[in-house]
């Protein structure tokens, strides 16, 4: 390789670094979960069957405790019950130990969020369904959270504010052997017109895709449920908000779903090589990962794309790097012809 080759392969391994370091910037402020998998797909069976893969929720030995103990004081499981009646009771409890639905951020821990709703403090979707999810993990039932948002387009601003969002739960039922969505901010589940069978994200996504001459109100509402399409089920306390007095329809939102399968109860650990060796095995295993359902013929997103570059730039940036290790090819020929002038120069 020549000295202008290896300046050019010098210069293209300087621009890949500098683009891996800003893309792994960017990623980390403004995806979800920072550097970890980002999975975007229109196959959502594996994640709906009863073989679906449950997300690597941590409740701690004490918070699981604290919930159990929660609803066992409040006799609110007394009486048989089912197991759907069971998950009903408990999004009714979760939803009754806030005081108030408010626009404010706690942290994901279940007994934080508790003691703030103790002290009269209010939060939103994303406090009640941390407890609620905790909650239904701590009685043994199978559960995830879901992050809803309306615009597409507003992925890529996911940690800076997308504008219209939501957080919800799915859970699985065994007595309808499959997930659905049980949302403890509206204390409500969803249902087609005669029919009892619970719906879950991926099949309200697929009424709210398939519908889109509702989608037409300024203030963004649509009237799916206004409609007769969806039922929105309030079997238990009436609570506020209600989906029907809601700024926007939350069944818009669920044009775009993702679940959320990191641990939203974990913490980062403060020690630096820990933490960048659990987000490589989480990238290379893929069981920490947020997973984006997308609509049928919806495009990707741009952090897809991103994610791509970064799993990729390293790869190049190895290549580069062994190019430059090459012996330059220049000075042996420059040698060889100095021995070839040489050798003539003793037979004249």
């Amino acid at each position: 390789m020549g000295c202008c080759s290896k300046k050019l392969v010098g210069f293209l391994l300087i621009i890949a670094i500098f683009i891996g370091v800003y893309l792994a910037w960017w990623l980390k402020n403004r995806a979800p979960a920072g550097i970890i998998a980002w999975e975007e797909t229109e196959d959502a069976s594996r994640y709906y069957g009863p073989d679906a893969p449950d997300p690597p929720y941590t409740v701690s030995p004490e918070d699981r405790q604290l919930l159990i103990d929660l609803v066992a004081d409040s006799n609110a499981l007394s009486g048989a019950m089912s197991d759907f009646e069971v998950i009903a009771t408990m999004r009714d409890l979760t939803r009754l130990t806030c005081p108030t639905v408010e626009h404010r951020s706690l942290p994901n821990d279940p007994s934080d969020i508790l003691e703030a709703f103790a002290r009269g403090e209010g939060a939103a979707c994303g406090a009640l369904s941390s407890v609620y999810c905790a909650m239904l993990i701590a009685h043994g039932y199978r559960a995830r959270a879901i992050e809803l948002i309306r615009d597409p387009y507003d992925v890529s601003r996911w940690k800076i504010g997308p504008e219209d969002t939501h957080v919800g739960v799915e859970v699985f039922s065994t007595d309808h052997n499959k997930w659905f969505v049980s949302d403890p901010i509206f204390n409500c589940w969803f249902h087609l017109p005669g029919s009892n069978i619970p719906l879950s994200a991926r099949e309200l996504q697929m009424i709210a895709v398939v519908n889109p001459p509702f989608d037409i109100s300024e203030t963004g509402r649509m009237p799916i449920a206004d409609a007769g399409l969806v039922v929105v089920e309030m079997d238990r306390s009436y609570t506020m908000p209600r989906v029907d007095t809601y700024e926007i329809d939350p069944i818009l939102m669920y044009k775009n779903v993702f679940l959320l399968y990191f641990d939203i109860y974990g913490e980062v650990p403060d020690d630096p090589v820990q933490k960048w060796t659990e987000l490589i095995i989480a990238r290379i295993t893929k069981s920490t990962k947020v997973v984006w359902l997308l609509p049928e013929g919806q495009s990707r997103s741009i952090i897809y794309y991103y994610q791509q570059a970064v799993n990729w730039l390293p790869v190049v940036g190895l290549v580069l790097f062994i190019l430059l290790l090459v012996p330059s090819g220049g000075p042996s020929r420059i040698e060889d012809e100095e021995e070839y002038e040489d050798e003539e120069f003793e037979e004249e």
